[in-house]
């Protein structure tokens, strides 16, 4: 099963606009994707990569190399403070 990659400029009064940090990312797969939504949602103290390997691949202690990849390459930890600061503004 093969995994497109989105494309996800989002049209907005005739201008391409890319998707807000905590949004799928343009070329981040569906997988990559959804480990960047268990790190984005774990509590700050236990926010970090091991941990999302415990959630999602559990049986695949190699797939921590993976997550170190999609993490560095999409950019989690700064997608995470825009969420967490998007989130406390909508809370205040």
């Amino acid at each position: 099963m093969t995994d497109k990659k989105s494309t996800s400029l989002v049209k907005i009064d005739e201008n391409l606009v890319p998707p807000a940090p905590w949004e799928r990312q343009d070329g981040e797969s569906a997988m990559a994707f959804s480990a960047f939504v268990v790190y984005r949602d774990l509590p700050p103290t236990e926010r970090n990569h091991e941990a999302v390997r415990d959630l999602l691949y559990p049986q695949a202690p190699w797939s921590i190399d993976r997550i170190k990849q999609w993490s560095s390459e999409f950019k989690w930890v700064a997608r995470t403070e825009a969420w967490v600061a998007k989130v406390d503004t909508e809370r205040r």
